[in-house]
């Protein structure tokens, strides 16, 4: 049997519009009756348009969800990049407030460095207006070192030997202190010598970060050997029996003054050292240092420890003389104090001694 047969007998043809709610189940005969009096059949179109709406709307609709899938997708990419972004930002706060700690250090730094250096200048002013020894007519003259030789052979003069350290010389000059008369030229350092003591037939001269050990012959200054491991510029030397001591920056070094060898580091001081002092009894022996820090450390060198620090100055302490069981420290303040140094009580370790003033020009012929 053919579809078109088929359909003239089949009592189950529904209405097209049964989607729509229609009922009608009938044969081909009555299915044609109904479609003419079907309500649905007259919203035929319309029902069609909406339809065709309902399925656009389906289709946008899909469109949509895919759409958010894929904002949501960003959405979480996004919540992502933003905590590392946040991450980020915060190892760069912490990296700039490093840094900036770091640069605060290195302005202090800076900062001290540069109140060192005027206390420098300070200082080299103050030896340029009192001048300490005569050049070739004996006129006073602030840019020199000096230390005194006492002559190892009998019938010979004693000698003084200068150092320019102000005036970048890496020479030095031996004077005959009878005749003032310069007896030789000798180039010590390749930089400017700072500090000069004679102990034991030797001279020691300090430079930068260099000590060197000279044999006194006569008039001539043989090299013996240089010690090292310095930090920064030798500005102070003195000697002991058995001992030689440099002051540097920070640092106070103790040599064996036999075997040339360092015996101890002494810190303690905030700056360069400038100057030192030694004094020795029976029973012990006291260096005494002084510093850019303004203060005066008196070390005892049984148990090499620093026993006192006295903070009387206003400004950095430059020179140090030891006298008749006193102890002379002059500073940049233009002040000299004294400190008694036996028997002394800590109100009395350091009271004032006398305002420093220029010393005129003094000169002398020389014959």
């Amino acid at each position: 049997m053919n579809l078109e047969a088929h359909l003239k007998e089949c009592e189950h043809i529904k209405c097209p519009h049964s989607k729509y709610g229609c009922i009608f189940i009938g044969n081909q005969d009555t299915y044609e009756t109904h479609l003419e009096v079907c309500k649905f059949e007259g919203l035929k179109e319309f029902l069609q348009q909406t339809d065709d709406r309902f399925h656009e709307m389906q289709l946008a609709l899909s469109q949509k969800d895919q759409d958010i899938a894929f904002l949501r997708s960003m959405l979480g990419k996004l919540s992502e990049k933003l905590d590392q972004l946040e991450k980020n930002l915060e190892l760069k706060f912490d990296m700039l407030d490093e840094n900036q700690s770091k640069l605060s250090e290195d302005l202090m730094e800076f900062r001290r460095d540069a109140s060192m250096l005027n206390d420098e200048l300070s200082h080299i002013n103050a030896r340029l207006n009192m001048g300490i020894l005569g050049c070739k007519n004996l006129t006073l003259c602030p840019q020199l070192f000096y230390t005194f030789i006492d002559s190892p052979k009998e019938n010979t003069n004693p000698l003084c030997l200068v150092s320019q350290p102000m005036t970048h010389s890496r020479s030095s000059n031996v004077w005959d202190i009878q005749t003032l008369q310069k007896v030789n030229t000798i180039r010590a350092h390749d930089n400017p010598v700072c500090t000069l003591v004679s102990s034991h037939n030797m001279l020691f001269s300090g430079s930068l970060k260099a000590i060197k050990v000279w044999d006194i012959v006569g008039t001539e200054l043989k090299l013996k050997k240089e010690l090292t491991g310095l930090n920064h510029w030798v500005r102070a030397l003195v000697a002991s029996q058995n001992h030689l001591y440099s002051g540097s920056y920070q640092t106070i070094k103790v040599w064996d003054i036999e075997s040339k060898e360092q015996v101890r580091t002494l810190t303690g001081h905030v700056g360069t050292v400038y100057a030192l002092a030694v004094i020795s009894t029976p029973d012990q022996t006291k260096v005494f240092s002084a510093s850019y820090d303004r203060s005066l450390r008196v070390w005892s060198m049984d148990n090499m420890i620093c026993t006192q620090t006295l903070l009387r100055h206003q400004g950095s302490v430059t020179a140090l003389a030891v006298s008749r069981g006193r102890l002379f420290s002059g500073a940049v303040d233009s002040t000299v104090k004294v400190k008694p140094i036996h028997g002394s009580t800590s109100a009395s370790l350091c009271v004032p001694f006398f305002k420093a003033t220029k010393i005129p020009s003094v000169e002398a012929s020389v014959s």
